[in-house]
């Protein structure tokens, strides 16, 4: 089984926390998809029987997978290695097909029929008659990528969970970013904007998504990322989870002067030893709301302005 690389991995490389991240320029235009199986061309199409056949070679391959791991002595060094990658490459491709045979599943009416709520109910129910289980997050993103596969508005995802090029985690935050730069950028190619995002490599995280979505923003309307602080907010979200451990992880993509408000609060509050200072408050009241405010030498914003904002 061959893959193509991933969007926008290569080499590893290190780099520091504040170094400049490599976003990726803007892709060539895209052209129509011609594709999938039903396209135009009856060459494309699979010789009948196929299906049942390649079905067959992978519950073979589900059953090799359970006896590997008696064997693993019997691999020298570089047949371990070996091994790995191909489990690796295996793992990622597995979930994308599933992807494209859930979206398969709905299209037929596959799961309208079964007990399931939803589609991720039914991705959660079939783990379970195969005797594993899947996380709950992953079951949905497998589930909002099969459902976006079937729109024709997202063919260039489709496009490449098919062809393998891009992660299952990578087309979600292009389906979920695509639509916040939609918001701002109405009139921007919904397919250009996509194929933008799906070049990121994961390894940059929330802060490559963030970097690329201003690129982009930039690249067809500048003065949007500076004069119209009022129309970003629309598409502003905050969220947070606990973690194992206790502790709260908070996610927020917030506009400049939001995002500015923010960092200078957690900056000021993070120091080694916040100066100690007379309480001098003052109340402003904006938009019907009462606003407390003390007095910081340091510049600082007061917590409670941090919240009212959200």
């Amino acid at each position: 089984m061959t893959t193509k690389a991933p969007r926008g991995q290569g080499d590893s490389t290190t780099m520091a926390i504040d170094s400049p991240l490599r976003i990726p320029d803007r892709p060539d235009p895209v052209e129509p998809d011609t594709s999938c199986w039903d396209g135009p061309d009856p060459a494309r199409r699979p010789v009948p029987g196929l299906g049942p056949r390649l079905a067959e070679q992978v519950r073979a391959v589900a059953g090799a997978l359970d006896q590997l791991p008696r064997v693993f002595d019997q691999l020298g060094q570089g047949q371990l290695t070996d091994l790995v990658s191909v489990l690796l490459g295996v793992q990622e491709r597995a979930g994308q097909v599933a992807t494209l045979a859930t979206a398969n599943a709905c299209e037929r009416g596959v799961v309208d029929a079964s007990d399931a709520a939803n589609t991720t109910g039914w991705v959660r129910a079939r783990a379970q008659a195969a005797g594993t289980s899947i996380e709950p997050s992953a079951a949905s993103t497998v589930s909002v990528v099969a459902e976006a596969c079937r729109d024709r508005r997202n063919h260039v995802i489709a496009a490449a969970v098919r062809d393998g090029s891009c992660t299952l985690a990578t087309a979600r935050t292009a389906l979920r970013q695509t639509a916040k730069v939609a918001e701002v950028l109405p009139t921007a190619a919904r397919e250009d904007i996509q194929a933008w995002f799906l070049q990121l490599d994961p390894a940059l995280g929330s802060r490559g998504v963030t970097e690329l979505t201003r690129r982009i923003i930039a690249n067809y309307a500048a003065d949007k990322l500076s004069g119209e602080d009022a129309h970003l907010e629309k598409v502003e979200s905050l969220t947070w989870r606990t973690l194992p451990t206790g502790m709260i992880r908070l996610i927020a993509d917030l506009c400049p002067a939001n995002a500015a408000i923010l960092k200078q609060a957690v900056n000021a509050l993070s120091a080694p030893h916040p100066a100690q200072t007379k309480d001098t408050s003052t109340t402003e009241t904006t938009g019907g709301r009462a606003t407390s405010q003390e007095s910081d030498p340091t510049g600082a914003t007061d917590p409670v302005s941090v919240i009212n904002f959200l």
